[in-house]
């Protein structure tokens, strides 16, 4: 999914470094190796970006863009509730506020998208609800998401900046290529090719808001941003 998104960002050879590098990285390693959901999860988020990008390559997109970011949206919110979406709509939203164009986002904007994703939901949430007479929605909103919102909950506490100060850590090796990787971007944002500057903007897109959001989350998990490691792997590929 990495490779994909990067081969309409950023380039094939760039795209396969990111994507090798990923693979690489200490916290991917560490959450595919235990098989917990997280990793499963930055799949099926990075294959709905990997769309998004895919709309936005001016490549006449078919169905499939649209079936596939759906799809994963769908998939997403089975694994890990909001996570998926929030990174999907955020990042599209700070797209067209930032660019001040929609045009890109027609591919995807179907009106059966948000049904097949119901379609994919529905099933498992009514089964679940019944199964818990009704409290299982209640205790992941109240039980679960409230507490992580307003403290640290489980002790899992941590000041703004956490994510940042551990980056170099679990991000390693892909680590060391970082900062050449910011240097393109901004070189890009500031050249006068408006493919590479539209791929920068999309990768700060995909990273930057959402991590603030999880930045200013009281309870924080090094995994929290790992669905955000894909777009850091595209641009150290690119540096």
């Amino acid at each position: 999914a990495t490779f994909w998104a990067g081969q309409r960002l950023v380039g094939r050879e760039a795209a396969f470094a990111g994507a090798a590098l990923l693979a690489t990285t200490v916290l991917l390693g560490i959450e595919g190796g235990i098989a917990k959901t997280d990793g499963v999860l930055v799949g099926v988020t990075t294959l709905a970006m990997a769309a998004l990008a895919n709309a936005r390559s001016g490549d006449r997109p078919g169905w499939r863009t649209a079936l596939l970011f759906w799809s994963a949206i769908g998939l997403g919110v089975l694994i890990k509730g909001p996570v998926t979406p929030m990174v999907a709509g955020v990042s599209a939203l700070t797209l067209v506020v930032w660019e001040r164009k929609i045009a890109w986002l027609k591919p995807v904007l179907v009106w059966w998208g948000p049904i097949l994703t119901g379609l994919i939901v529905l099933p498992w949430l009514i089964s679940i609800q019944i199964a818990t007479d009704g409290q299982f929605l209640r205790d992941a909103l109240v039980g679960d998401l409230g507490p992580k919102l307003v403290s640290g909950h489980e002790r899992h506490g941590g000041l703004p900046g956490y994510h940042l100060l551990v980056l170099p850590v679990v991000f390693f090796p892909a680590t060391l290529f970082l900062i050449p990787g910011v240097g393109r971007v901004v070189a890009a944002l500031r050249g006068d090719d408006n493919r590479m500057a539209g791929a920068a903007r999309f990768l700060i897109a995909w990273a930057v808001p959402t991590w603030v959001l999880f930045e200013l989350l009281p309870t924080k998990l090094p995994h929290y941003v790992l669905p955000l490691y894909p777009a850091l792997a595209l641009a150290a590929g690119w540096g």
